[in-house]
């Protein structure tokens, strides 16, 4: 029996995507929350698992050479962006994160937000990550054609005709994209910032189904890419 391709998602008490995890944090347990929009909760993945964070925490549980728990859980929702997840980032001392990862980009170039208002919303999630005593790491998203992937003929369509986002034409705003790269790396000194745009650089073949979501292909890459990022922090 063939699956549907998109299965229900989880939702667990805290209104998360995935599995049930306590409140208060285990012994011997290192926490990770990932914020982001869709492109992280999870759009037309065939499961929990195999969204970046599901992808992050398999990894992270076949490691035989960590000796403490390592939890990720899944903070993405639909539409967020670098104002919403700010106020969610508030909410989430309760839980003691050790580290909050924030994917962004997307979401905030179709607002149309001015990038002084993305770029306080940044500096505001670094200072509340000191304030609260957490590691951030702030990430800036691949998009369809604004990386050098080569890109795929319906790659392309997306990319440059906007068909599949009522004709919207995101590579139009790619020196706003630019700009927006450009603040959010001039935070350096503050947080971990990491530059996300060239990830599928040298993938040949389908990354992207529309303009930013990815396959669970394009999901494996990042989350082995974030993998190499946490570790550094960790240990």
């Amino acid at each position: 029996e063939l699956l549907p391709f998109i299965t229900e998602p989880n939702f667990n008490t805290y209104g998360f995507r995935g599995a049930e995890f306590s409140e208060t944090k285990l012994s011997n347990t290192y926490r990770i929350f990932i914020l982001g929009g869709s492109t992280i909760f999870g759009s037309g993945e065939s499961s929990d698992d195999t969204t970046i964070p599901g992808i992050l925490q398999k990894i992270f549980d076949s490691d035989n050479s960590i000796t403490q728990k390592i939890e990720v859980i899944n903070a993405g929702f639909g539409g967020g962006n670098s104002k919403s997840e700010f106020e969610l980032l508030m909410g989430l001392n309760n839980f003691q994160p050790d580290l909050v990862i924030v994917y962004d980009g997307w979401n905030d170039l179709k607002a149309n937000y001015p990038v002084t208002q993305m770029a306080n919303y940044w500096k505001g999630m670094c200072a509340l990550s000191k304030e609260n005593n957490f590691d951030i790491i702030l990430a800036i998203q691949p998009i369809a054609g604004f990386g050098n992937k080569k890109l795929t003929q319906q790659e392309n369509v997306n990319s440059l005709t906007g068909e599949d986002h009522y004709g919207f034409q995101l590579i139009t705003t790619k020196s706003t994209y630019d700009y927006m790269g450009r603040e959010m790396l001039s935070l350096q000194d503050n947080c971990n910032v990491v530059d996300l745009r060239g990830t599928f650089d040298d993938v040949s073949g389908p990354i992207y189904w529309d303009q930013g979501h990815v396959s669970d292909t394009g999901n494996l890459i990042l989350a082995e890419k974030f993998h190499e990022i946490v570790n550094e922090i960790i240990f």
